[in-house]
């Protein structure tokens, strides 16, 4: 049975394993080799080269004269077909071109890509950058313009309220005003009682015309301070003053009802009274109660 490897004892050296085929190859070129001991699997000795099965039989010529022979690993290179090698070398070569080419053109074009990709993501992030800036542009003149509506709404505002306020100081001054006149009015009503005095022909005409002038001054001065308390209720900052200028002024005029009656009295004791007394009698009444100045200038302007 033809073994499918064997090894080879050569210059005290084992090669191999070979093929039969590659071991005909050599001893074609190399008879001598037939006579090298050989194994393979399956001896239990080693047996010339020659007797193995398939193994090239012809009767080789005489050996050369002796000398050093070079190994079967140098004298022979396998595969021994060089046109094999070559296409093997070459196909190899291409193959290597060829990824190379491949490889190359697909760097190239990857790098091309990622470099389109870049300018496009680039070119995209700058438009969203643009977009962004004009819709915070945007944001900001809504919040400014709704800013200055606020700001115009308040100014508005108060201003009305300003307005409303003047109005309503306006229109408390002038029922102030009439309210203070009711009660400049009341007075004048008591001032201008006295003059009855003139009339009183006896000295129980001028007691009863003192009581009733007295009186007259007490209702006026109620009437008085009644509007006064309505002026209190409304915000007259002033009522307080108002107040104690009326009590004094009936004040004064129970003291000069008084003062006249004994005047007048003592002019019918002793007959006529002179035109100086009188003038002096007249500006008594001023100076005691007769000046409403003081109460007409706490109305409002």
């Amino acid at each position: 049975m033809q073994p499918t490897s064997v090894t080879i004892h050569r210059n005290g050296q084992n090669e191999g394993p070979f093929t039969i085929e590659q071991i005909n190859q050599m001893a074609h070129a190399t008879p001598a080799l037939l006579k090298d001991l050989a194994w393979h699997e399956g001896l239990t000795e080693w047996v010339p080269l020659s007797s193995i099965a398939g193994v090239y039989s012809h009767t080789p010529p005489p050996p050369p004269q002796a000398h050093s022979s070079p190994s079967l690993a140098q004298a022979f290179k396998y595969p021994t077909e060089p046109s094999t090698a070559k296409f093997k070398i070459s196909h190899a070569i291409w193959i290597i071109l060829l990824l190379c080419f491949v490889g190359g053109g697909t760097f190239i074009y990857y790098t091309k890509t990622v470099e389109q990709q870049r300018i496009a993501d680039l070119d995209k992030f700058q438009r969203e950058q643009k977009k962004t800036a004009e819709l915070e542009k945007k944001i900001a003149d809504l919040a400014q313009q709704s800013a200055d509506a606020s700001a115009a709404a308040k100014q508005q505002s108060a201003d009305a309220s300003a307005a409303a306020a003047a109005d309503s100081e306006k229109r408390k001054a002038v029922q102030w005003n009439a309210l203070i006149d009711q009660v400049i009015i009341k007075l004048e009503r008591v001032r201008d009682e006295q003059d009855n005095f003139k009339s009183a022909t006896t000295l129980s005409q001028l007691g009863a015309e003192e009581t009733r002038m007295k009186t007259i001054s007490r209702e006026q001065e109620s009437a008085a301070r009644s509007v006064i308390v309505e002026l209190k209720a409304t915000g007259f900052q002033n009522a307080d003053k108002l107040d104690k200028l009326v009590q004094k002024f009936v004040s004064d005029y129970g003291f000069y009802v008084s003062w006249k009656r004994l005047f007048w009295a003592s002019f019918m004791s002793i007959g006529t009274a002179s035109d100086e007394g009188k003038k002096q009698m007249d500006e008594a009444r001023t100076l005691c109660y007769g000046d409403l100045q003081p109460i007409r200038n706490l109305k409002q302007q």
